[in-house]
Order: C-alpha cells, then structure tokens, then sequence
C-alpha cells in the first residue's frame, strides 16, 4: 500500500514538472517571434530619405534628393545639363556645365549676355569654389554660378508660384553638397557647403535626351 502511495505521487510530480516545462518553452517561443510595428501613433509608417548620386565625366558630383526625377539634356554649346523635376510640380531645377576662357566668376558674369540682365551679384561658394549668386525676374529665378578647370558650372531653380519654399530647400541641399570631381593630374576638391544660397527652408537612373527641355 505504501509503495502504491509513493508511486501515485511520483507520477504526479512528473506529470506536473512536464506541464510545467511545456508552458515554459511556449513562453519562449512567443517571446521570441514577438517584433515591434514601426507604424506611429498615427499609423504612419516612418519614412527614410536617401539621396541619389550622379557622378559625370564633366566633373559634376551631384547629390539630389530621392523624390526628384533627373534627366541628362544637354543643349547646344553646353558640356553636360541635368533637369531635376517632381512629379504633379511644375517647377524644376537645373545643373548645366560650360567651356569657358575666363579666369574668374565675375568676368564670366560679365560676358554671358543672360547673366549681364540680371544684375548685381552676391558672393557664395560651391564646392569650396568661389562663386556668385543672381536673380533673374524674367522668368522668376536664381542661378549660383561657379567656375572650374576651364569651365562654368550653372546652378538654377525655377520655383512655380507658392512653391518657393518646396523648390529652395531642394535647391539648397543641392548645392550644399555638391562636388567638383577631379581630371586627371588634379587635385581633389570636394565638398564644402554653400555660403549662401537661396532662402527658405525613383531611382538613380538618368535618362538620356538630345534637346533640352523648355
């Protein structure tokens, strides 16, 4: 009768132990696959903002936000342009590169007839390159302008009405980071933010064009 007692117990020991041991590796388990939902409060999901590069063999390193779409247009007399647009905006900005004979930014201002309208020029930097800043009313827009290596580089923006300050922070952020690659035999010379640029606040891939786009 006593063995019968003991053995009753054990059993209940083991079965209890076995029970016990199965919610345990559930518990794990559970733990284990448990993952954290990036949506806010809101039920927005956070959004990560990465840049596009453009590295050209005209000594442009262009580095421009993700939601803008870039095509390479290169017009008569120009080495190289890109067109930065957004879709549904009917603003753009566009980078564009030039031979030129003059030893600074300012007699270069002064022989380019589009330039000589706007009049007078505020200095800034691109690129740890001098530069100059103008605006243009006719259309409503700003150029930065520097000079490299025998060439001018053009920087311009042309915001749409009440989008000023959307195209300006693209504008800034491109200038900011832009970097004038190296020829063969030079120096490198890169990055180096804008002074003063203007105010306010898809993939990479270029698409190729023959005409620039009006």
């Amino acid at each position: 009768m006593p063995k019968l007692i003991i053995a009753l117990i054990l059993g209940l020991v083991i079965i209890t132990g076995t029970i016990g041991g199965l919610m345990v590796v559930k518990n794990k388990q559970n733990s284990s696959t448990t993952s954290v939902s990036p949506v806010g409060d809101k039920g927005v999901m956070p959004v990560t903002t990465q840049d596009n590069l453009i590295e050209d063999e005209w000594g442009l390193k262009i580095s421009y936000p993700a939601d803008l779409h870039a095509e390479a247009v290169t017009g008569p007399g120009e080495l190289t342009r890109y067109n930065f647009t957004y879709p549904g905006r009917g603003g753009y900005i566009t980078i564009a590169t030039k031979e030129a004979k003059e030893s600074s930014i300012s007699d270069w201002l002064a022989s380019d007839k589009e330039s000589a309208l706007a009049g007078a020029s505020l200095d800034t930097a691109v690129g740890k390159e001098v530069a100059k800043k103008i605006r243009f009313d006719n259309p409503n827009h700003t150029r930065i302008a520097a000079l490299q290596t025998g060439q001018v580089f053009l920087f311009d923006v042309y915001p749409t009405d009440g989008e000023e300050e959307f195209w300006n922070k693209r504008f800034n952020g491109i200038v900011e980071k832009f970097e004038f690659l190296p020829f063969e035999g030079d120096s490198v010379n890169s990055g180096g933010g804008s002074q003063d640029t203007t105010g306010g606040g898809d993939s990479g891939e270029v698409v190729q064009e023959e005409e620039v786009v009006e």
